[in-house]
């Protein structure tokens, strides 16, 4: 993780946002494959999974549960679900987060560097096509903002 300073024999613990565990889309199975894959690797890394209460989680890895208050099959999570999310994320000790998508990002308030994945640039390029009104396309825009800035390095999966 970027920054991280460690003796090699004490492991890193990486928290990993995992709430689209369950998704059927790209981000839900993007998260599932690194996963599984990063838990066959021999490191020093530990890794906790932030999952919602519903997620089946792989064996052999910590699990911490968020139970959310969003109306099924909505990615949209109220105010009070993202407060309840900054702070249980800030209040488990890692070294580092690591979001997948930005579709559930959170700014990390406890200082840890993240990492986030931007997958497609449809969102800047088709807006009207992603998002129902202009205030769903400008939270959106915010919300990528905040990640942006955030993030101590940035993963694509595209040129663009």
């Amino acid at each position: 993780m970027i920054g991280v300073q460690n003796r090699r024999d004490i492991a890193i613990r990486i928290g990993i946002d995992a709430l689209a565990w369950n998704h059927k889309t790209g981000y839900g199975r993007f998260c599932r494959e690194l996963v599984s894959a990063l838990l066959l690797l021999p490191s020093r890394y530990s890794f906790i999974l932030l999952m919602d209460c519903d997620s089946r989680a792989p064996t052999g890895v910590e699990v911490l549960r968020f139970a959310s208050k969003k109306e099924h099959g909505s990615s949209m999570r109220p105010l009070p679900d993202l407060l309840r999310l900054m702070w249980t994320i800030s209040r488990t000790p890692t070294d580092g987060w690591f979001f997948p998508s930005p579709l559930t990002f959170v700014p990390v308030v406890s200082g840890a560097p993240t990492i986030v994945t931007i997958h497609d640039t449809i969102p800047w390029s088709y807006p009207r096509f992603i998002f129902g009104s202009r205030t769903k396309e400008l939270a959106w825009r915010i919300k990528l903002g905040l990640a942006i800035r955030q993030s101590a390095r940035l993963i694509t999966v595209s040129n663009h």
